[in-house]
């Protein structure tokens, strides 16, 4: 992600220190209990020692430096987690580090470790739109919401209603979100340590259940050699709907901050400047810009569709996509939630343009009450309606 969408919170759970964080904590977890299980497969030279070593070895955590050997021997090995794993069987003394990775392939642990960013994304998510919502019922509890505002439809007047009947449909919108961002994080909290072809050919499901049990994860069932990529896509239609609750309020907020209408407005800095040409102006920028993100989320989610086709067992069409919208989707919507709380947090009531544009249209908002009353003068449906957009217009 470029530098002017991070979010610190998302750049550190996607970084590359926090990767191979986790793939030593999976990998530690998963020796670890293959050593619980070993009479099941028959692993007499798995020796308790050998444990111990590992643990010993590898129990302080990867940096910058570790980082540096792993990418140097990347170059030879062409494979980022080979390179890791020889870089951490290196630590380890007297061959112990040869029980790592046993039974596995490399997919158990990246899909496994996408996963536990994924619900650590989600739930840093969740967080955030709770900010929204709080300020949200903040802005519904203030008198200034009580100010009446024309509804439109189609563009055009309608009735009269409140601003907070405005900010409640906001709301739901943001309630929506969070109980599907909600219902991803217990989703995704899936896991895979199943081998090369998800079959526990030298493995056990009971070594992967608890290796798994340490991160609150629970095993994949039926796995090929990857997770199944459509459990992903509770990922990203979470963060979609996110995304479109996002572009909702934007959207509405441009069109009522048009010159012909200006009713409610993001706040604009005493400094700040709308157009390098007409000094007039108060461009919605950040609404304009929120728009924006939002069709790039819409984008990686179409991404991560077509990423569920994949050959048989696996293959890694997937793998460079997703180096970019995991993360880039969790940035994008989370940048978004809090510029959007600041437009909420600052946005401007126009009392006096909700009052005369209600004004302005007063004839056209009286045309049901004219249309019912000749309803009870006894015309039928269709001549009552009739009459009535005659003198209303």
């Amino acid at each position: 992600m470029i530098k002017r969408y991070e979010d610190n919170v998302i750049k550190n759970i996607w970084n590359e220190i926090n990767k191979i964080n986790i793939w030593l904590n999976l990998e530690l977890s998963h020796v670890n209990s293959l050593y619980r299980f070993k009479d099941r497969l028959k692993l007499e030279s798995f020796k308790s020692e050998d444990l111990k070593c590992i643990n010993n070895s590898l129990n302080i955590a990867l940096n910058e430096n570790d980082l540096n050997k792993i990418l140097e021997i990347e170059e030879t090995t062409r494979h980022d987690f080979v390179a890791f794993l020889k870089h951490i069987e290196d630590k380890v003394p007297n061959k112990s580090g040869r029980w790592l990775h046993y039974g596995l392939t490399s997919s158990d642990i990246i899909d496994t470790t996408n996963s536990i960013r994924c619900v650590n994304s989600l739930l840093y998510t969740r967080n955030s739109i709770t900010k929204v919502i709080t300020t949200l019922l903040e802005r519904i509890k203030h008198e200034d919401s009580q100010t009446n505002i024309l509804s439109r439809t189609h563009g055009q007047a309608a009735e009269v209603q409140k601003v907070s009947d405005v900010f409640e449909r906001w709301l739901s919108f943001a309630r929506r979100s969070f109980d599907n961002v909600t219902l991803a994080e217990k989703t995704l909290r899936v896991g895979k340590l199943s081998g090369p072809s998800g079959n526990y050919v030298h493995t056990e499901k009971s070594i992967e259940r608890d290796a798994l049990s340490y991160f609150n994860m629970s095993p994949f069932k039926h796995a090929s050699q990857i997770i199944a990529r459509d459990v992903y896509l509770d990922y990203f239609y979470s963060m979609l709907k996110t995304a479109l609750f996002i572009e909702k309020v934007a959207y509405d907020i441009r069109l009522y901050s048009q010159s012909e209408i200006q009713e409610l407005c993001e706040g604009f800095a005493k400094d700040q400047k709308g157009s390098s040409a007409m000094p007039h102006k108060k461009n919605p920028i950040l609404c304009e810009n929120l728009t924006g993100l939002a069709r790039m989320v819409k984008g990686y989610v179409v991404t991560a569709i077509d990423n569920c086709e994949t050959q048989w067992e696996r293959d890694i069409s997937h793998s460079s996509v997703e180096r970019i919208i995991f993360e880039d989707c969790a940035h994008l919507v989370n940048y978004g939630l809090h510029r959007l709380n600041h437009v909420l947090l600052n946005l401007v009531i126009n009392k006096d343009n909700c009052k005369n544009n209600i004004d302005k249209n007063r004839s056209k908002l009286e045309s049901q009450n004219i249309l019912n009353k000749h309803i009870h003068e006894g015309y039928s449906r269709f001549d009552a309606h009739t009459k009535s957009q005659i003198i209303a217009r």
